[in-house]
């Protein structure tokens, strides 16, 4: 069991370090209600894009045309592939 929660703390990390600075904010975001906008299966299927996806999620960051965390929910509840 201990093996199980070091191996989901150092993915976090991971997942954490491998997504561009502008959409790391996205992560910790809070819905009104207290809750976490994005949930983990979500921060999974940004992990597993590819780099330069990932790079593209970045830039429409920076240029405010993903304007939040709840924009890049819905872009991702839509399943569509990576490429």
């Amino acid at each position: 069991m201990t093996a199980i929660l070091i191996a989901c703390a150092v993915a976090a990390a991971t997942t954490t370090e491998s997504l561009p600075e502008p959409v790391r904010p996205f992560l910790s975001a809070k819905a009104k209600d207290g809750t976490k906008v994005l949930s983990d299966k979500d921060v999974e299927k940004l992990a597993q894009m590819p780099e330069r996806t990932r790079q593209l999620l970045g830039a429409a960051v920076e240029s405010v045309i993903l304007g939040s965390a709840d924009h890049l929910r819905i872009l991702l509840s839509l399943d569509l592939p990576p490429q």
